[in-house]
């Protein structure tokens, strides 16, 4: 009998000791989705543990009440630790993990997608999340936080990619996985590519015409769209608001999982009126008069998703309205007033809000993105047809005076591992590109033409061992120019032209890892046949109030370029050491004459294009460090150096000062419900600019402070950063506005403070 009494008693104990037991659920997410797979265990009890579910979901159970600590971690991510109190009611938890920047990452833009890590070539990947963490307006003023990249900017909408001092045709950019074409000859020519749907951006600095095609003398941006999702639905609603132009960004995402086929939707709109400018400004007006922009996007991908093959169907639709702040006859230079109508329906007629002068540009890309195997091959099929429509309307509304229409169609061809070993793999490759150029307006620049390019190239990797690599390649380009003659009234004529242009390019390059190092060396050729506008410009161009004048005898740039890469990783710290020089035989440019014409918009002045052998040199250096004392905290830290001169040792103009950027954020992750994620401060300063070509302005040096921080509540997550913290007034040394008025530089956007809820599902 007393043993059957103490067996009660034990067994009342026991019942309460699991009384006392409590449980855990949460979500974890990984740069705002949620993740399958991530393990989720109480630390020093590796035996108490889960995974989240399909949904990222989790739940432990059987959890003593009071403090404990959990651990969280999913591969490709940096761990988080959370110390939480165990009571009888636990409120569910939402866990962010953050991709680790010093691992390696799958590179799309090179055959074969390869880890970081084991490429010959430098290949530097950022997630458009990282490098818009600050609200840029666009997508070219976002890539400008990656170390060498810059642009030519005209007011806070127009921007042209410049790597390591290089820009327009010398820069080549793909979307979609297919060669973008949007008559970026133009100084006043943006990216054309919308943020909307995209992942993220590699950027491979200097010549990489071997796998790129003729053109990319200065560079490569390859933009990498969304993924499809892997469960049925997932998606998300963001809006944001600038106070400084008093801008709206808007856009929505979904994406569809059927098993193995995928649907991805994207939709976006953006209104900004004219930028204001910094308090103590010595102007009569605050605002940069007719710096307004739209931007209307969207793009819609179906995809088919098998073991053995993969095969995407991409159209993309991108319309920008751009005011354009020229010395125009009844137009001020500033303004106090604000006339924008930002609650104008989407699908208004956007010329409403925008005085002349102005562009009406329209980008339709249509990609046909194809990856199987045959045999141990791996091919790459890429199909693509564009349309870019541009319109600028200087003297009337109803009526473009320059209109020009471009077609384009393009193939990509890539078979990877063609034969491949344990030493040695062989990748083989052909593209090409047909464009048609029309005229469709009343005022010519350049005469209606065609152009066809077509290359092929082979590429050979050796592995000595785990520690050397080595790569070469090499490549053959052939490219057609026509144009047809004819005259236009008494300014404006144009001659029959012909003319093909062949080249041989190479590539050189080693690998080499010792301890925590790794040596990268290349040398690569590069060459750029001149442009039909270099080659065949007579005539008005009204965004950048002059006249353009061609030359039918210009030759093709060549380049060379030696480029040299340490990196050093350990514990958390990385450092990557980039010094290059780049030697470019017939470098073509646009200078200023002494000639002035008149048109029918009155007198300008007449600048003509000109080559000479021309050398840019410098670096890039970068710092990334997450201390092991604290983890929660990130220092990142880099600086760009580029020089440019002639063949007589003058400087190159438009070359970008050397600047530095230091950003430190910290993971605060406090909070239940309402939570503060981060919060980061960063700094860039540039110094004076006074190596400059004739004609052109030297610049002074400026600092500027930008801060932010990051905060969600359930499903919501919300934004807060302040741009130009101080409201300091400056001028980019690359801004078309600072020679566009001949008494003055405009400066550059004062503070901005801007305002983002993102909601996920």
């Amino acid at each position: 009998m007393q043993n059957k009494l103490w067996m009660l008693v034990l067994c009342m104990c026991v019942s309460i000791t699991w009384a006392q037991k409590g449980i855990l659920t949460g979500t974890v997410y990984v740069e705002n989705e949620t993740v399958p797979g991530a393990e989720v265990y109480v630390k020093g009890e590796s035996l108490k543990g889960t995974t989240t579910d399909i949904n990222g979901n989790f739940r432990l159970e059987g959890l003593a009440y009071g403090k404990q600590t959990i651990h969280f971690s999913f591969v490709g991510t940096t761990s988080k630790t959370e110390i939480v109190e165990i009571t009888k009611n636990t409120i569910p938890l939402k866990i962010y993990l953050k991709y680790d920047t010093s691992l390696d990452e799958v590179v799309i833009s090179v055959p074969g997608s390869k880890l970081q890590k084991d490429l010959v070539v430098n290949v530097e990947k950022k997630k458009i999340s990282e490098i818009n963490e600050a609200s840029s307006t666009t997508l070219a003023e976002s890539i400008t936080n990656i170390n060498g990249v810059s642009q030519n900017s005209t007011g806070s909408s127009i921007g042209k990619p410049v790597i390591r001092g290089l820009t327009s045709n010398r820069v080549v950019t793909f979307a979609q996985g297919t060669r973008l074409e949007n008559q970026q000859w133009g100084g006043e020519h943006g990216l054309g590519v919308s943020s909307n749907g995209i992942k993220s951006v590699e950027v491979i600095k200097g010549p990489a015409s071997l796998l790129y095609g003729s053109d990319a003398i200065g560079g490569v941006l390859y933009f990498v769209d969304e993924d499809f999702t892997k469960k049925q639905l997932e998606g998300v609603v963001e809006s944001g608001y600038f106070t400084n132009a008093r801008s709206t960004q808007n856009r929505v995402g979904v994406k569809l999982g059927f098993g193995d086929f995928k649907i991805n939707t994207f939709l976006g709109y953006n209104l900004a009126g004219d930028y204001k400018l910094p308090n103590d400004s010595p102007f009569n007006g605050d605002r940069v008069f007719n710096t307004r922009f739209s931007e209307r996007s969207a793009k819609i991908s179906l995809g088919l998703v098998k073991e053995t093959f993969t095969s995407k169907l991409t159209y993309s639709y991108l319309n920008n309205f751009f005011g354009i702040p020229v010395p125009t006859e009844g137009n001020p230079a500033f303004t106090n007033s604000f006339d924008v109508d930002l609650v104008s329906p989407i699908f208004d007629d956007q010329e409403q809000n925008f005085v002349l002068p102005f562009q009406d540009v329209s980008q339709h890309i249509l990609t046909s993105e194809n990856n199987f195997k045959i045999k141990e091959s791996d091919v790459q099929l890429t199909l693509g047809y564009s349309v870019n429509d541009r319109q600028e309307f200087n003297e009337v509304r109803s009526t473009p005076d320059l209109y020009l229409y471009l077609e384009v169609l393009n193939y990509n061809l890539k078979v990877s591992d063609i034969i491949k070993t344990d030493h040695i793999d062989i990748t083989v490759g052909a593209q090409g590109l047909f464009q048609d150029s029309e005229n469709r307006g009343t005022v010519f620049l350049i005469p209606d033409g065609r152009s066809t390019e077509n290359g092929v190239f082979g590429l050979f990797n050796f592995k000595a061992n785990e520690h050397l690599r080595f790569q070469s390649g090499l490549r053959f380009d052939s490219k057609r120019i026509e144009a047809d003659g004819v005259v236009i009234d008494e300014f404006t004529s144009f001659d029959d032209f012909d003319e093909t242009y062949n080249t041989l390019n190479y590539s050189v390059g080693a690998k080499y890892d010792i301890n925590h190092l790794t040596f990268r060396f290349n040398i690569a050729s590069g060459y750029r046949a001149p442009n039909v506008s270099e080659l065949l410009s007579n005539g008005e161009h009204g965004g950048t109030g002059r006249i353009e004048v061609g030359d039918q005898t210009l030759d093709s740039e060549s380049a060379t370029q030696f480029d040299f890469a340490v990196n050093y990783k350990k514990n958390g710290l990385s450092i990557t050491l980039n010094p290059f020089y780049n030697k470019i035989s017939d470098y073509i440019f646009i200078a200023p004459t002494s000639e002035r014409r008149i048109v029918d918009t009155g007198e300008l002045p007449v600048f003509e294009y000109r080559q000479e052998d021309a050398t840019l040199f410098g670096g890039e250096f970068n710092l990334n460090y997450v201390p092991s004392f604290m983890p929660k905290l990130t220092l990142q830290t880099g600086a760009a150096l580029t020089y440019g001169n002639d063949s007589n040792e003058d400087p190159l103009p438009f070359i970008p000062p050397v600047n530095f950027n230091t950003k430190i954020s910290y993971d605060v992750n406090a909070g239940k419900q309402l939570k503060l994620n981060s919060v980061y401060v960063q700094q860039q300063n540039f110094l004076e600019q006074n190596r400059i070509a004739d004609e052109e302005l030297k610049n002074e040096d400026y600092h500027l402070i930008d801060v932010g921080l990051s905060a969600s509540y359930k499903d919501f997550k919300f934004g807060l950063v302040v741009k130009n913290l101080f409201d300091q007034e400056y001028t980019d040394h690359l801004s078309r506005l600072k020679t566009t008025f001949e008494d003055f530089a405009v400066p550059n956007p004062g503070r901005d403070i801007v305002f983002n809820l993102k909601y996920n599902f």
